[in-house]
């Protein structure tokens, strides 16, 4: 009996910690699918102040009453964040993959015809190693979104949170 009570305890404080949370979302407009990102992810995005170059950093905590992020080396206003580039994991690690294999092919090549008494880097080293680095380079290249805010995208900050009685209390007082 006491192993049905803990497993009702545990669901239900595991069902209000989940549902304990604020999000920083990207939203599209007419479109009801958002990406959402909490609390210890890493975000590439650009600075309104910085539009030429990429920044990066984990968020530590996401406050809604003054619509900021705390990243660990800054503190940025929803409204300064101009991009934010999503990378899919899977995609650019075939990419780095292919370039790694390719790298190898031709030096190991290369060398295997150093070390030959003819000298002569064949075909399959040349076709091999350039195709496979032109490939792992248009695969990383295409690995990434890239959200511009403005007309079809915003950033919003959403809070799951459920309120304490005392703010429903001074929420509905007249």
């Amino acid at each position: 009996m006491n192993y049905k009570l803990l497993l009702i305890l545990f669901f239900s404080l595991l069902g209000h910690a989940i549902s304990a949370q604020v999000f920083m979302q990207i939203e599209k407009n007419n479109d009801p699918e958002t990406i959402k990102f909490g609390i210890t992810n890493i975000v590439e995005f650009k600075h309104a102040d910085y539009p030429d170059e990429w920044q990066r950093g984990e968020i530590e905590q996401i406050l809604y009453d003054d619509n900021v992020v705390v990243f660990t080396n800054q503190i940025v206003h929803l409204d300064d964040i101009i991009a934010i580039k999503i990378y899919r994991p899977g995609v650019k690690a075939l990419g780095q993959t292919i370039l790694a294999f390719s790298y190898a092919w031709a030096v190991y090549g290369t060398i295997a015809a150093l070390a030959s008494d003819q000298f002569s880097i064949g075909l399959n080293e040349i076709l091999i190693g350039g195709f496979g680095i032109l490939t792992g380079t248009l695969i990383k290249k295409f690995s990434s979104t890239t959200y511009n805010m403005g007309k079809s995208y915003r950033l919003r900050i959403v809070d799951l949170r459920f309120p304490s009685p005392e703010e429903m209390y001074q929420i509905s007082r007249p």
